[in-house]
């Protein structure tokens, strides 16, 4: 694992126009900057490997949809989710103090289990409950900032960033969250 994870960082700039981060307490910002990077380094190997013989028949169309919706949509559910659970709730109970004690990730739920619930604040709870939705506002907006850097739209990011971007209304204004205590 520790090679693995050494060569992601030394060929990083061969994969992407961006490197793997790593902060204290795992970031929303650091899960949304390596979940673009693994994107990208699996979009360049899936380019590399393609054959263009068909490019313009509708066999090619029917193939990218299917690729679409049996490799990509998964994937990218995947990492949304992973950004959620992990790079938001696991993030802020990591900055507060409590250690996520279960992660359950998949491609279509998640959640975040704490041990330790009884002991925390009230705030400290809607803080940590709040977080999921701030990671993933992160995430939309740095794939966005990739696509404005790059120049062109990749739509094998098209389910990530929809499943990141669901906070914003139509006006592009960010909707408020209320809390409120029973």
């Amino acid at each position: 694992m520790k090679k693995i994870f050494t060569f992601l960082l030394v060929s990083s700039s061969l994969f992407s126009n961006q490197a793997l981060i790593i902060d204290r307490y795992f970031s929303p910002y650091m899960g949304a900057y390596d979940l673009l990077f693994t994107h990208r380094a699996l979009t360049n190997l899936a380019d590399y490997a393609q054959i263009e013989t068909y490019r313009d028949s509708t066999k090619h169309v029917w193939g990218r949809a299917l690729e679409q919706l049996i490799v990509w949509a998964p994937l990218n559910l995947l990492g949304a989710v992973t950004q959620h659970e992990f790079f938001g709730h696991g993030y802020r109970g990591r900055e507060l103090g409590y250690a996520p004690s279960k992660y359950k990730i998949t491609p279509w739920v998640g959640s975040t289990s704490f041990d330790s619930i009884e002991s925390m604040r009230i705030g400290e709870v809607q803080a940590i409950n709040i977080a999921g939705i701030q990671a993933e506002a992160i995430l939309a907006r740095q794939a966005k900032m990739n696509w404005i850097q790059c120049g062109a739209i990749d739509g094998r990011l098209s389910t990530l960033y929809t499943q990141s971007q669901q906070i914003e209304e139509s006006s592009g204004e960010p909707v408020s969250i209320k809390l409120s205590a029973l």
